[in-house]
């Protein structure tokens, strides 16, 4: 593995990665100025990207193919080689922890790829089956699943706008239309000293958030606690500034 200086091409560092039958299919992932280096067989390592040294022991986390996502300095994966039977795992980048792994509820699961949209994870295992889950570093947390080949599965998916393009080794393409969710509407009453802000009570997966300034300061995350009111959220919060603005989002 080489590393170059972008405006010119120069050598900054090199490092020597051999794996089994020379095969170096997996991208590098970077995320915190580290890098996490694997191939076929091979257990993972840490690397700074400055230099390239290694700043982990060997992490049982070894990708075949698909390089896995990164989010919030998190690496989703899957673990093992292509033939044989996988785990998918979630590597804390930072740290070299593997903070879980699972089968997928699958007795002899096959590696295929993975990527995510919308702080989720959209999973096409080896065999061909589509699964959608939550990006989380705390637990597996899967929302739907269903099968779409029967046959060999690694392209990795590939999504634009509301479509998802899937293939498979025979080069049957899929073309899948994925339900758009309405945001869900925040709603302000403004009284003497106060701000009450509620929302539906299923929007999962927002959180409220605050900006002194739009399109300058950033999104914060308010730290009132949403209480339930039927089939409504509220919070009660009392503006700081002269002017706030309010917003669902994800966290």
């Amino acid at each position: 593995m080489v590393c170059v200086a972008l405006n010119d091409g120069r050598l900054l560092w090199k490092k020597f990665w051999r794996t089994l039958f020379d095969v170096n299919i997996p991208d590098p992932t970077i995320a915190g100025g580290r890098l996490f280096l694997t191939g076929y067989n091979k257990t993972g390592r840490l690397v700074r990207a400055e230099d390239g040294q290694e700043v982990s022991l060997a992490i049982e986390l070894r990708t075949h193919m698909s390089p896995g996502v990164v989010l919030s300095n998190h690496l989703y994966a899957f673990h093992g080689d292509a033939e044989q039977s996988c785990l998918l795992k979630c590597l804390d980048l930072q740290t070299g922890i593997i903070r879980w792994s699972t089968n997928l509820g699958v007795f002899n699961l096959s590696a295929g790829a993975l990527i995510a949209a919308d702080n989720k994870l959209i999973v096409l295992t080896g065999d061909g089956e589509l699964i959608l889950a939550e990006a989380s570093p705390a637990s597996w947390r899967q929302t739907s699943r269903a099968r779409v080949y029967t046959s060999r599965s690694w392209t990795l998916p590939a999504l634009a706008g509301d479509r998802l393009y899937l293939r498979n080794a025979a080069g049957e393409v899929l073309s899948l239309a994925l339900p758009v969710a309405s945001p869900p509407q925040l709603t302000i009453q403004a009284r003497p000293g106060a701000v009450d802000l509620t929302w539906p009570a299923n929007a999962a997966g927002f959180v409220l958030k605050s900006t002194l300034a739009l399109g300058a300061g950033p999104w914060t995350a308010v730290e009132a606690t949403p209480v339930a009111e039927g089939d409504r959220f509220r919070v009660t919060v009392v503006p700081g500034a002269p002017s706030t603005f309010f917003r669902l989002g994800r966290p």
